[in-house]
């Protein structure tokens, strides 16, 4: 004869069994490793790590890796699909493969800083539809592909300093349509070209602080935008470029301190019958 178990015998196995594996997911912690079940986050900062650890509770939300010898690998994140905010900040990165993020829709919080960054791909990020804040900055970047920002819909925040950019990735950051603040500083770009910052209508906030080799602002270079705070200090400006500024009609904050300005006083936003 079979052997046959009662239905709610069933029920409680399968009850036993989906509790053992949530107790079980709680209790984890990556060797080397701390662990917050309050906060759900998991912390491998400077652990000297040459992997992705593996046992990441599945409930996760806040994972640091930072400080390690780490690479992103495909797969790597396959189980923790509830991360928010992922800090991946000086490690040993130097490519972000199509795919490799793939699944991590809940993830708003992104940190490749100080890495070796030195190309963006197409669709690098394209699964990431709800991350608010990019930080890519202190890389090698010397270009960033016209597809690279494709699906960051939500992106709000996005720091491009310190880089091998010699040129703004016009075509890159046109597809980050909810972008508010941009930072671009520390970068040896000489030259801005029209509509630099092309469908960025969103944009309130811009940093192109230290760039020594800029010397002028074309007069549509900065066409499109609604800036209230721009920051263009540190440059070889020796013109007031109000050619430029006026097309920034919600411009309430303007910083050019420490350029070559000649004759800044002589110059104005508007035309004399509006002073």
């Amino acid at each position: 004869m079979g052997f046959v178990v009662a239905p709610h015998h069933c029920h409680l196995l399968l009850g036993g069994a989906f509790l053992f594996i949530l107790v079980s997911s709680a209790l984890s912690c990556p060797a080397r490793c701390e662990c917050s079940a309050q906060t759900k986050s998991v912390s491998c900062h400077r652990k000297r790590l040459p992997s992705i650890p593996e046992g990441v509770p599945i409930e996760t939300r806040t994972l640091d890796l930072s400080k390690n010898k780490l690479v992103l690998e495909p797969g790597c994140f396959h189980s923790n699909l509830a991360l928010r905010s992922l800090n991946f900040r000086s490690n040993q990165l130097k490519m972000v493969l199509k795919g490799v993020l793939s699944g991590l829709t809940n993830l708003t919080h992104l940190d490749l800083s100080h890495n070796g960054l030195v190309i963006l791909m197409d669709h690098a990020f394209q699964d990431l539809h709800r991350l608010t804040f990019l930080e890519v900055a202190n890389n090698q970047l010397v270009y960033i592909t016209p597809r690279a920002f494709v699906g960051l819909t939500g992106i709000q925040r996005l720091n491009l300093e310190r880089s091998n950019l010699t040129e703004v990735p016009t075509d890159a950051l046109s597809h980050l349509h909810n972008l508010v603040e941009l930072r671009m500083r520390f970068l040896s770009i000489a030259f801005l070209k029209p509509f630099s910052f092309k469908r960025l209508s969103r944009l309130r906030h811009l940093e192109i602080d230290f760039w020594p080799l800029l010397e002028t602002l074309p007069p549509l270079s900065l066409h499109g935008l609604n800036l209230t705070t721009l920051f263009i200090t540190n440059t070889n400006l020796s013109a007031f470029p109000g050619a430029a500024l006026r097309n920034l009609p919600y411009l309430t904050h303007l910083n050019l301190s420490y350029c070559l300005l000649l004759d800044s006083l002589c110059f104005s936003l508007f035309p004399a019958s509006q002073r």
